[in-house]
C-alpha cells in the first residue's frame, strides 16, 4: 500500500511493521541454517556409505546394487557414486556391510 503524504503512518504501525520485517528475516536465517544442518547430515551420512554394498534406485531410473565408491556434492544435491552410476540417498533401500571378494 501507499502512504499518505498528508497522514503519514503512525509510531505504533511503523514499529508493527518493522518488527514483521524483523521476524520474517530471522525465520528466512533459521530456514538457511536449517538447510545447511541438512545437507552436512546428509553428507556424515553418505561418507559414512562409502566402502558399503548398498541396492536402490539409480539416478537414471534402474535398480543398482554395488559398493559406494564416492560421494559427489552439487549445490544442495549428495549423491552415492557405485559403478559409475550415481543414486540419491532417498533412492537407497538397502545398505549392507562389503564382503571380501565379492
Amino acid at each position: 500500500s501507499q502512504q499518505d503524504p498528508l497522514n503519514p503512518i503512525q509510531d505504533q504501525d511503523f514499529i508493527g511493521q518493522l518488527a514483521s520485517l524483523q521476524t520474517l528475516e530471522a525465520v528466512s536465517a533459521l530456514t538457511d541454517g536449517i538447510k545447511e544442518m541438512q545437507k552436512s547430515q546428509q553428507i556424515g551420512a553418505a561418507s559414512a556409505l562409502i566402502g558399503k554394498t548398498i541396492r536402490g534406485t539409480s539416478d537414471s531410473k534402474l535398480p543398482i546394487q554395488g559398493v559406494v565408491s564416492q560421494v559427489t556434492i552439487s549445490g544442495s544435491d549428495v549423491r552415492l557414486v557405485v559403478g559409475g552410476e550415481t543414486v540419491s540417498l532417498n533412492n537407497v533401500t538397502e545398505i549392507a556391510p562389503t564382503v571380501a571378494g565379492r
